[in-house]
């Protein structure tokens, strides 16, 4: 009897136990929930931007012609100095070899004067040289003579004066001699000359415009010009991209300025080439802040471009701004939303807890809890519907 009696209190108590369990069960709500767990955690700074070319130039003419040629595609590689455009040239090949021929009619010209003018006048200089020269023997010998008795005074002054004359006479041509080889004639002939050389100058010069040449190694951009049509002075013709350092322009939330720092690692997306990533580094942040969008201009550079990246193709770019390894954490979602200190719902005895914590690192989707949680600690995820304090819950925790 005592036996059967202490089988039906154990009885009971199974009973008791089991009720118990079901009414837990049915009163607690199934939540998902989270493992607080230790991994290695990055914190990042996330925005979209732009590829910014080193720099953008326009071709234009500096001339008003029909286009003969357009060698520039879209798309195309140039090197400094490669044609691109061309320019109908047969008006301009027309002056220049006019402009030619009266450069060679000048420089005959001059040469005219040198070879004629000048030796006929240092031939008359040698004749009154000679002159001179006789007329002076004559002087002397009729001197001699007059001491002798054998001619008069009056013959001795006649020979006097034959030499002045003859004197007179040399340099009357020395002096047209100066003239014909400096003279007013031939500085003419000269400034002619000077001239013609200045007018063949200037139509190699227009000549040369026609012919539209790379600045530097660059990419066309935009073509806006076909064959035969009329080019303006000053309006565009192709648009150039020219080669160098290839950068991505972003711009960054102003509270996310305090993470960044020059030299820090990127990770970048083409939105276009989604599955081929590449790496860039900060290579300047602005010293200003946007007043009307509230963020800041952040640059990087990226050091091997790859060859699908094209200007202003749209990337996301994930810099790198802070790393620790195995530290606790967990997603960000859990973390309560709100103006005060950050706080999760712990579950302790199946119940819901409000726990403050004080977190670190901020990741992709996931945050590092610096105190308030333990290694193992399980917390509840947004669910359907509000979570309250002491609130019964079955935690179902989500796989890592």
């Amino acid at each position: 009897m005592p036996r059967l009696k202490r089988l039906s209190w154990l009885l009971l108590l199974a009973v008791l136990i089991l009720g118990l369990l079901v009414w837990f069960f049915l009163r607690a709500s199934p939540w998902p929930a989270y493992r607080v767990q230790r991994a290695d955690l990055s914190e990042t700074v996330v925005a979209s931007g732009r590829v910014i070319p080193p720099a953008t130039v326009e071709l234009a003419s500096m001339v008003n012609g029909t286009v003969a040629e357009v060698r520039g595609e879209e798309g195309d590689a140039c090197r400094k100095g490669e044609l691109l455009v061309q320019l109908d040239e047969s008006e301009l090949r027309a002056q220049l070899r006019n402009a030619e021929a009266q450069l060679a009619q000048a420089e005959a010209r001059l040469a005219q004067l040198g070879t004629l003018t000048a030796p006929q006048a240092a031939q008359t200089v040698e004749q009154a040289r000679s002159s001179l020269t006789l007329a002076e023997r004559t002087l002397a010998r009729n001197r001699e003579l007059a001491r002798t008795g054998f001619v008069s005074p009056a013959a001795v002054d006649e020979a006097q004066q034959q030499v002045e004359l003859a004197a007179s006479r040399l340099r009357s041509a020395q002096t047209g001699l100066s003239s014909s080889q400096a003279g007013s004639e031939r500085q003419l002939a000269q400034a002619g000359v000077r001239a013609a050389q200045a007018a063949v100058q200037l139509a190699q010069a227009k000549l040369q415009q026609l012919s539209l040449r790379a600045p530097a190694d660059c990419r066309v951009l935009l073509r806006s010009v076909e064959v035969g049509q009329v080019a303006q002075v000053g309006k565009p013709l192709l648009t150039l991209a020219l080669n160098g350092p290839t950068r991505i322009s972003m711009l960054v939330d102003e509270k996310r300025l305090g993470y960044l720092a020059v030299g820090q690692v990127a990770r970048v997306l083409a939105d276009a080439f989604p599955e081929q990533p590449f790496d860039a580094t900060v290579s300047s942040i602005a010293p200003g802040v946007d007043r009307d969008t509230g963020t800041v201009e952040v640059k990087l550079a990226v050091a091997k471009p790859p060859a699908f990246l094209r200007a202003d193709m749209t990337v996301s770019a994930e810099v790198r701004v802070a790393s620790r390894p195995q530290v606790l954490q967990l997603p960000s979602d859990a973390v309560l939303a709100g103006n005060g200190e950050p706080a999760v719902w712990l579950v302790r005895d199946g119940e819901a807890l409000r726990q403050t914590v004080r977190l670190g690192l901020n990741g992709v989707g996931r945050v590092e809890v610096r105190a308030g949680l333990s290694e193992g600690d399980i917390v509840l995820a947004p669910g359907s519907k509000p979570i309250t304090a002491g609130m019964a819950v079955r935690p179902q925790v989500a796989q890592p």
